[in-house]
């Protein structure tokens, strides 16, 4: 009979890490070893990827160990998640640590576009934008692509922190390197108009959206707008953007409730 080779048992255990089964990624790691078949980085990878997704750090570290038992040596990708993991542990003092050893002259393993992109995030989430903006630099400075992800997760730290002239300064750099922004850049900086009491802005923002950037406005961004007029008690403001919307959209129920509570807000029976 043919055996069976690494390559289908990987396709097999990504199969099994989309549907979160740890325990039948780890008996089929076991399976393939016993028939003789050597895992390799992208077998280990997708174990330590769906423990770190189920929440299962102790299994994590066996996942570690046998991969260090194996031989396999460490990659970008095995690194990343890594950090995933420590990240999701509100470690992120042990993420910066694991990054800053890839970036070290003499590693062998350098951060990619989608390392660099996770921890940006988390440094905006964390509210720590500083940080965010330095990364950012040394993707830059390593030669590493930056995608309109990056920005985005920027733009919305930037709503964390109120500040707006840096989402607007990030938003033009975007726009100077010939980065298209998605519906989520833009949504990005729609909530940080809102949160920053720039409602002119951001009202033109969604008007001129499909015209200027070729996206169409959804109702998310129409409820960050209504929420952000609504929070300025501007509410006449806020019911035509609503009208607007509906012209073209169906509202859904999270929009019509927040628009209901603005208009008794504003006392407009």
């Amino acid at each position: 009979p043919a055996t069976v080779d690494i390559v289908s048992y990987n396709t097999m255990m990504k199969a099994l890490a989309r549907s979160g089964d740890v325990e039948g990624c780890f008996k089929l790691l076991e399976k393939l070893v016993q028939n003789g078949t050597q895992p390799d980085d992208v077998s280990f990878s997708t174990l330590l990827d769906v423990c770190i997704d189920e929440d299962e750090h102790q299994l994590a570290s066996v996942a570690l160990e046998r991969m260090s038992a194996a031989g396999v040596q460490m990659n970008c990708v095995v690194m990343t998640t890594l950090m995933k993991g420590f990240v999701r542990s509100n470690r992120l003092d042990k993420a910066m640590q694991l990054y800053d050893s890839m970036r070290a002259t003499n590693s062998q393993v350098k951060p990619d576009m989608i390392t660099h992109s996770m921890l940006i995030k988390a440094h905006c989430d964390s509210h720590d934008m500083g940080t965010a903006l330095k990364i950012m630099e040394e993707m830059l400075e390593s030669e590493c692509a930056v995608d309109d992800v990056v920005f985005t997760h920027l733009i919305e730290g930037c709503c964390q922190v109120s500040n707006v002239r840096l989402a607007e300064k990030l938003f033009q750099d975007m726009k100077q390197a010939n980065i298209k922004p998605s519906i989520y850049t833009l949504n990005g900086l729609v909530k940080v108009y809102g949160k920053c009491s720039m409602s002119d802005q951001a009202i033109a923002l969604v008007q001129n959206m499909e015209e200027e950037y070729g996206v169409k406005p959804t109702v998310v961004v129409f409820t960050c707008l209504v929420s952000g007029l609504i929070r300025q008690r501007k509410y006449t403001e806020a019911w035509a953007a609503f009208q607007k919307m509906r012209e073209s959209l169906p509202a859904d129920a999270y929009c019509t409730n927040t628009m209901l509570l603005g208009l008794a807000d504003g006392q407009l029976w």
